[in-house]
């Protein structure tokens, strides 16, 4: 059994209710011809995409589940339907660009080859460049006859808001950590089980698979460059210079959390837990030290630096000027 097909058999909690909605939908003839899977990285999204795709295209569906016996969930598990197109950016931080939307476009003009249905996932859909989403439109307005078009996304504001509003929303919400760490458990994590969740900003899948990596040990580092930045302790430029040639798009989604969880407890005065737990007293320190709206301010900076480091951005110019802001805060009179 592939992978894929392995994986399909192993439900993951959070995602029943939006599975029962694809159902439903299957079920009453109202499948979206476009769709956008919405919701936080690492909880499975595109894992859904897929399932609901492999039932789809599958011609004996049992249960509302694809049947895994027939020969379109043969051919959708080892990776060669005709009918099942799968787009994401090329390398990691890259865009999505023009020429792969004009081949999908291509492919989706074919008639179907089995259940009567052709699906494209387009994973990180967030990282289509502008003309290849102005290239999406017209496919997503006027798709061939039997084409479901399924955008998945952790950052749908960075989606024109032409394609958002082409098609049917599906928001998967954010899992609470008592879910998360009780899932972990039940693949054998325990001990480490808070300080991974935190490392893959809450999402389990991360977790699970962050498993003896130094994922654990480089977040409390770049954690530790980011304060000692704040207050005075390191040069800017010399943290912006090992960043530009070692930070992930990852260890951005650390920071933009930090700065979420440090704004959240400053709202509340402290009344809330900080979804880094395993952070949760100096994140306590930080909101006490630094304004509410500096915080909001810096989160979406990196947001900004984020979007930047997808294109030719110079890295080096990109951190230097994020990390002067910062250390900029550090130096106000409070």
């Amino acid at each position: 059994m592939t992978m894929q097909a392995a994986d399909f058999l192993r439900p993951l909690p959070w995602l029943e209710l939006p599975w029962q909605t694809l159902m439903e939908a299957i079920d009453q003839d109202r499948v979206a011809h476009a769709l956008l899977i919405r919701g936080v990285g690492g909880i499975g999204k595109t894992r859904l995409a897929t399932d609901y795709a492999r039932r789809l295209l599958c011609q004996k569906p049992q249960s509302g589940k694809a049947c895994g016996q027939c020969t379109s969930c043969h051919l959708f598990d080892a990776g060669t339907h005709p009918d099942f197109l799968m787009l994401a950016p090329e390398e990691a931080g890259k865009a999505i660009k023009v020429d792969a939307i004009r081949q999908m476009t291509q492919e989706i003009a074919l008639t179907p080859q089995y259940a009567g249905y052709r699906v494209v996932i387009i994973d990180q859909a967030d990282a289509l460049n502008g003309n290849a989403a102005n290239a999406l439109l017209k496919s997503l307005e006027e798709p061939p006859n039997g084409t479901v078009i399924v955008l998945v996304t952790d950052r749908p504001q960075q989606l024109p808001a032409t394609v958002r509003s082409r098609c049917r929303n599906l928001s998967i919400s954010p899992i609470h950590s008592d879910m998360a760490l009780q899932w972990l458990n039940q693949q054998g994590i325990v001990e480490d089980a808070p300080a991974l969740l935190s490392t893959a900003a809450g999402s389990p899948l991360r977790a699970a698979s962050l498993e003896g990596s130094e994922a654990v040990k480089k977040r409390i580092e770049r954690f530790d460059e980011l304060m000692a930045v704040f207050f005075g302790a390191r040069d800017p430029l010399d943290v912006a210079e090992i960043w530009s040639t070692k930070l992930v798009d990852m260890e951005l989604l650390w920071m933009a959390s930090w700065l979420a969880d440090g704004a959240r407890l400053g709202l509340t005065e402290g009344r809330v837990p900080a979804r880094n737990i395993d952070l949760d007293a100096q994140l306590r320190r930080l909101a006490a030290r630094i304004p509410v709206s500096f915080l909001m301010e810096t989160y979406d900076r990196i947001l900004k630096c984020q979007e930047a480091l997808r294109g030719p951005a110079n890295r080096q110019l990109v951190f230097e000027e994020f990390l002067i802001r910062w250390a900029e805060g550090g130096a106000r009179p409070q």
